[in-house]
This record gives C-alpha cells, structure tokens and sequence, in this order.
C-alpha cells in the first residue's frame, strides 16, 4: 500500500472514530474538533 492509501485509511477511520460514538446530528465545530483530537491521538499532522 503506498503512502497516500495510508494515509487516506488512516483519515477516515479517524473520521468513522468520531461518527460512530456520538451518531449523526453532530454540529460541524464539534466534529471538526473531535477529529482534530482523533487525527492527533493517531499521530497524524494537519492544519485547522
């Protein structure tokens, strides 16, 4: 797998991550904050 499909993997199950607790009806600056949290915990970098 090269390093884009990683990454691109690791994303989206950091985004699955913030979904799946809470459930839908999540306002989006409390989404983008938990996975600010989650891309973080999992090492990634990236600019808000």
């Amino acid at each position: 797998m090269n390093d884009m499909n990683r990454l691109t993997g690791q994303m989206i199950g950091c985004a699955i991550e913030v979904y799946r607790h809470p459930g839908p009806g999540l306002l989006d600056v409390i989404c983008e904050a938990a996975l600010c949290i989650e891309w973080k915990a999992a090492g990634l970098t990236y600019k808000r």
